[in-house]
């Protein structure tokens, strides 16, 4: 019997504990759950919401945007606006809204190194711009007029950058067999715009239909595409894509797969960040039966990439697209909806590795449906404060959900003054400060000053064969994307 306070093991088993331990060292490390506070909901019980964006500025404030879905006893939709600090949310408001029937969806923001946001949303008609000074956004005054950045029809994502030259940069799809996804950008915030390039290759007259499409931006101005490509007839994702631009959109890379293509697994919604070391990272739905998640990183600017891994080796399911970001730490976090068990959950991705299982935030059955969440937008302010805005279930109230992680804050810029507003003539009872939206004229035809390229509008009816090509698949497409 050993006697208490020694070891009749030898010195080479000791070594190899102690190696053992220093090689563990890293993964204990890369775990830092956030503390996360209890869920604020932005909109009533009863409101409709599918999309949302949020976004941090450099002075530690934080902007939601999200589009209200009409019914038929409501003449349009509206864009809607919070700002959100340390106090919480302010009450809502909305900032644009359509016409005769026009109702709004998909928008996204992004907030450039200046403090300007720059906000992008799509219509039955096509997609708009417009753009604010992050202090002067609380005011609908202060919004540019939303300009024409495409007119069509179906529109199925979008996602914008903004570079150091402040040119914004534009990626689209439509939910039309046969399209691409597209690529746009504007050198005056807005003013005009490009003729729109084509990133995918999708052969006029074939059955796929582009979706998803999602584009960073690295420290050199680098442009970097995702996109997911769906077949018939179920008309979900089977193969995702990637392209890249190293001369501010002038030219992109031929697309390169990021997976291969399966006829009855899901290879679906992608999301892309680029890390503060100019890593790019790629996670999608997908991985096999049932779904899961694949990741693949590139250190070399997409030139190379590494295998396709599965982060978290347990938990499956997708509900609609998930949520990443990067922080200035070096470390990239994402946030989504899982299943078995079903909750919502966050993972950070730390010297290289993933925290596996992540970490489960709203379980289901908490806060009404929110365990069940859909389409989570994410930011961080103050660098260690995350936000996450995510609706109830598949469309119903909207959540603002903070949290706090286990790195320092960051020093945010002092506010600048905001002069006090002088009446505009233009404002009007359904144009002022905080208590009406901005209503976008009906146009017949996108304006020359407003494009960099005048076109009638596009028809919403479209020759008969044609027209029912496009609702058949855009009607499939979007029964069929819902949970798997």
């Amino acid at each position: 019997m050993r006697k208490c306070g020694s070891d009749s093991r030898p010195l080479s088993h000791w070594l190899a504990a102690l190696a053992l331990f220093f090689m563990l060292v890293p993964v204990v490390g890369a775990a830092d759950p956030v503390r996360w506070e209890v869920p604020e909901r932005l909109t009533s019980e009863d409101s409709r919401v599918q999309f949302s964006t949020i976004v941090a500025d450099p002075y530690g404030g934080v902007h939601a945007f999200w589009a209200h879905s009409a019914d038929s006893s409501e003449p349009s939709g509206y864009l809607f606006y919070s700002y959100i600090d340390d106090l919480g949310a302010t009450q809502p408001f909305e900032l644009f809204a359509g016409q005769d029937g026009e109702a709004f969806s998909l928008p996204q923001a992004y907030c450039d190194h200046t403090g300007r946001l720059h906000l992008v949303w799509s219509s039955v008609k096509g997609l708009y711009y417009s753009t604010a000074q992050a202090s002067e956004a609380s005011d609908v005054r202060r919004w540019t007029a939303p300009s024409w950045i495409v007119r069509d029809s179906a529109m199925g994502s979008v996602d914008l950058v903004v570079d150091a030259s402040q040119r914004v940069h534009v990626v689209y799809s439509r939910r039309a067999a046969g399209t691409n996804v597209s690529y746009v950008r504007s050198e005056d915030l807005g003013a005009t715009w490009t003729q729109p390039a084509l990133l995918s290759d999708i052969p006029v007259g074939a059955e796929q239909v582009p979706d998803s499409a999602r584009i960073a931006l690295d420290s050199h101005d680098g442009l970097h595409v995702v996109w997911a490509e769906h077949y018939p007839p179920e008309y979900i994702g089977r193969q995702v894509f990637y392209s890249r631009s190293e001369d501010g959109g002038l030219s992109w890379a031929r697309p390169y797969p990021m997976s291969e293509r399966s006829a009855d697994t899901w290879n679906a919604v992608p999301g892309i960040v680029v890390d503060s070391a100019g890593s790019i990272h790629v996670m999608w739905a997908g991985c096999g039966n049932p779904v899961a998640r694949c990741y693949r990183f590139s250190s070399d600017g997409g030139s190379t990439w590494s295998d396709s891994s599965k982060p978290f080796s347990d938990l499956v399911g997708s509900s609609g697209r998930d949520a990443m970001v990067a922080d200035p730490y070096g470390g990239v976090r994402w946030f989504g909806s899982l299943r078995y068990p079903q909750a919502l959950y966050a993972a950070e991705l730390a010297e290289g590795i993933w925290a596996d299982p992540p970490q489960a935030v709203v379980h289901e059955g908490s806060y009404g449906g929110l365990g069940t969440g859909h389409f989570p937008a994410m930011t961080i302010s103050g660098g260690n404060r995350v936000h996450v805005t995510v609706v109830e279930s598949d469309g119903g109230p909207l959540w603002h959900l903070r949290g706090t992680t286990s790195f320092p804050a960051i020093a945010v810029a002092p506010l600048p003054t905001i002069p006090v507003p002088t009446p505009s003539l233009a404002a009007t009872a359904d144009s002022t400060a905080n208590s009406g939206a901005t209503v976008i004229p009906a146009v017949t035809a996108v304006p020359a000053s407003n494009s960099g390229y005048a076109t009638e509008a596009f028809p919403l009816v479209l020759a008969s064969a044609t027209a029912a090509v496009v609702v058949v698949v855009a009607v499939v497409f979007a029964f069929r994307i819902r949970d798997r």
